[in-house]
């Protein structure tokens, strides 16, 4: 008996992708504000030095968590040949190794974000004072120069001593 109708597939990958891509920023977000609730306020990052500290710091624990997954999915890889051993286990540890990284890179996404606020407010909103601004509201004190011994003024009419030539 053939069917009247044909069953057709709906792709809905770039659903998904939006979705998650969603869900990827309000979870920043939501980790952010945690972390700014659970504990003291961390100090504020004054400039691009401290900048990069921070995302040297965030990037080696990324890198640990990655490097996590990268180990169990090799000992998965080695365990596909020994078919009396079970791949549950390796790929529990995959999931976990996973569940962690993703954990580790929310952190740091919304610690960069703060980052990113603290520096945008010392460089942008509080320009750096130079010691001319000092200077200008009085702050500063600095010193007349003095004429230096060497520095006699020459005579333009002298022209020391030579003879010129006409």
């Amino acid at each position: 008996m053939e069917s009247k109708w044909e069953q057709m597939e709906l792709d809905t990958r770039d659903e998904l992708n939006r979705a998650l891509d969603l869900l990827t920023v309000e979870t920043v977000g939501e980790a952010q504000e945690l972390i700014a609730r659970c504990r003291e306020a961390p100090p504020m990052v004054r400039n691009r030095h401290e900048a990069y500290g921070h995302a040297a710091e965030w990037l080696g624990k990324s890198a640990h968590a990655v490097g996590m997954v990268k180990k169990d999915v090799s000992e998965l890889l080695l365990n596909l040949g020994r078919p009396e051993q079970s791949p549950m286990e390796a790929v529990s540890s995959i999931m976990n190794s996973f569940m962690d990284a993703a954990g580790v890179l929310n952190r740091a996404a919304a610690e960069m974000k703060r980052v990113m606020s603290d520096l945008y407010a010392s460089e942008e909103l509080e320009p750096e004072r130079t010691p001319m601004d000092d200077f200008m509201d009085g702050g500063a004190d600095f010193q007349e120069a003095g004429e230096r011994p060497d520095d006699a003024q020459d005579d333009p009419a002298d022209n020391g001593g030579e003879e010129s030539e006409e």
